[in-house]
């Protein structure tokens, strides 16, 4: 009995044995089997590749054209008719230029202004004399005091040794003995003058340039020091009067040590309003272990000061100012050794146009500064504050000169059109000139502003080709308010304007106008498809600054096809848009669409 049990617990234990590595078995083929997989499933994610190649936008579009037409200054009609306007086709309308030239000389009209807010300085002594001429009859022009008191300049501005060593500024400074710029100590920025002391004692002095204090009223000295352990007569301040050096205060007594500490004196004795006075540190007998320091070094001069000057404004008033040559042209007589300029007020503020009047004939462009009727200068002397001697200047006449040798041609072309809500509009014309190089300038009105663009959105300019009887395609796509050019009942009106220097006539052909409104309904998102597997692109992310949103789609896409989902979202105005689309395994790509 013994026997058979012992035979029976060792079958059990084989059978044991036996379970576990049929267990066994089976879990690493299960371990194997989801490994295969899993590396199946990442294979495919790996293998995809699909690309957003485009997203325009989708909508409803209206195209119009012109329905009749105005022509503007002498502009003639010469053949063709509206219905050739419709298609590019070589069927043209057909308008001839006129002399659109002028030579005008406008005298100036007044002295009465004050544009800028500020009272004039100086004196005319006959303005009238201004508007005639050249006839040797003058406007004097004179200055006047305007400031009596005194002035203050900057000799050495904040000197914290930062530069070059010794500093340079406003001239070469001397150091001497163990003076150098070091950044152990710095009451400003970085580095400081450092005298370190040695052994038993060494000396050497700090010294600024001239500082030229002629006919001052008194001298400010500002400075920070540092005593690190120096005795009573070791660091000295000392000004130099033209013969000798004084000791003005001993640096070195002070029982605030090892801290900055800030020295400033107002010198108004007269023995240092010199040419060469200067300043300097001391250091006397400073022993090994002693230290001085100087930074942030401020000397200002303060004199006393009249200032004469001239600032007196003239105007020009109901000026031709649309006029191709525009010139300011000024004659004078005798100049006073201070140069007088002439600035013009343009934008809010003074222009300078010339630098410097000389006797006879003075011409300058104003070409980008006269934009309206009104047109004001002024005669400024050139040194203003500080200026002590009294100047004057003689003005015969100050005209602005206007001339064109040109030809132009104006047409405004009117069409109408629907009253739905645009998102975009677009403007196209074929145009050509019977003449090489002609300004062309097309506008389209805006109803809003109740005028004609003069840049930006409705405007468009160009020089034609150097060819002549060259078609050339203009055009222009509206993203912003684009129901502003059309009027409350979808009226919408073009000008075209064509103009050049010249004696010839010339003529404007025009083949094909079109104005096309456009409202967006949503948008073609395109993809291909560059990898070898089937791809299942179930979403598409839309995202901007204001918007942050997912659609669900469910959109196949073989291998090597390209193909376009039409999203019903309208992207509209001048933002960026960031276009997202999620593939079933995970993959994602990414368009940014740009304004």
């Amino acid at each position: 009995m013994r026997h058979l049990r012992k035979n029976k617990l060792g079958v059990s234990n084989v059978i044991v044995v036996m379970l576990s590595l049929i267990l066994i078995v089976i879990i690493v083929s299960n371990i194997v089997l989801w490994s295969h997989q899993m590396s199946q499933i990442d294979w495919e994610k790996i293998s995809e590749r699909i690309e957003i190649t485009r997203v325009p936008n989708m909508g409803n579009s209206w195209t119009y054209n012109p329905s009749t037409y105005s022509l503007g200054g002498s502009t003639t009609w010469q053949s063709g008719e509206i219905s050739n306007l419709i298609e590019d086709d070589e069927n043209y309308m057909r308008f001839r230029s006129y002399d659109s030239g002028t030579n005008i000389q406008d005298p100036v009209d007044n002295n009465v202004t004050d544009v800028d807010s500020s009272p004039n300085k100086g004196t005319h002594s006959n303005f009238t004399a201004q508007k005639y001429g050249p006839d040797s009859i003058f406007d004097t022009l004179t200055e006047t005091i305007t400031i009596t008191g005194t002035s203050n300049t900057t000799s050495i501005d904040h000197e914290s040794f930062e530069g070059s060593w010794p500093p340079t500024s406003p001239s070469s400074w001397t150091a001497t003995g163990r003076w150098n710029k070091e950044s152990d100590q710095a009451y400003n920025e970085t580095y400081s003058a450092d005298f370190d002391g040695f052994a038993n004692g060494r000396s050497g002095d700090l010294t600024t340039c001239d500082l030229d204090c002629n006919e001052v009223v008194s001298i400010y000295v500002d400075f920070w020091y540092r005593d690190e352990g120096c005795e009573a007569s070791e660091f000295l301040l000392q000004y130099y009067n033209g013969t000798d050096w004084n000791t003005i205060a001993d640096l070195g007594s002070t029982t605030s040590e090892y801290q900055w500490l800030h020295y400033q004196q107002k010198i108004t004795d007269s023995q240092y309003f010199k040419s060469n006075f200067k300043i300097r540190w001391s250091a006397i007998d400073i022993e090994g272990g002693e230290h001085a320091y100087v930074d942030y070094v401020t000397i200002t001069k303060e004199a006393n000061s009249t200032t004469y000057e001239l600032d007196l404004e003239v105007q020009w008033a109901n000026v031709q100012y649309d006029i191709s040559n525009k010139w300011l042209c000024i004659y004078t007589g005798s100049m006073d050794t201070e140069n007088l300029q002439v600035d013009v007020w343009f934008e809010n503020s003074w222009q300078n146009l010339i630098s410097s009047l000389t006797t006879g004939w003075n011409n300058v462009s104003i070409s980008s500064y006269l934009n309206s009727s009104n047109f004001t200068i002024r005669f400024k002397d050139q040194t203003g504050v500080g200026d002590e001697t009294q100047d004057s200047w003689e003005i015969d006449v100050a005209l602005i000169h206007l001339w064109s040798t040109e030809h132009t041609v104006i047409v405004e072309f009117i069409g109408q059109s629907n009253l739905e809500n645009w998102d975009q509009l677009n403007l196209s014309l074929n145009l050509a000139w019977t003449t090489s190089s002609v300004e062309v300038v097309i506008q389209l009105f805006n109803h809003t502003l109740n005028d004609y663009p003069i840049s930006g959105n409705g405007y468009i300019s160009y020089t034609s080709n150097a060819s002549p009887e060259t078609d050339e395609n203009a055009t222009q796509t509206i993203n912003i308010n684009a129901n502003h050019f059309r009027n409350s009942t979808g009226g919408w009106k073009l000008k075209v304007t064509g103009s050049k220097t010249t004696e010839n006539y010339f003529d404007l052909k025009v083949d094909m106008i079109s104005y096309t409104p456009f409202r967006i309904t949503g948008i073609n998102v395109t993809c291909t498809n560059r990898g070898s597997l089937t791809v299942h692109i179930v979403a598409v992310w839309i995202v901007n600054s204001t918007m942050h949103k997912r659609h669900e789609i469910s959109w196949y896409l073989n291998s090597g096809e390209t193909s376009s989902y039409i999203i019903n979202e309208r992207l509209t105005g001048n933002s960026q848009y960031t276009i997202k689309i999620v593939t079933e395994r995970g993959n994602i790509a990414v368009f940014i669409r740009s304004p």
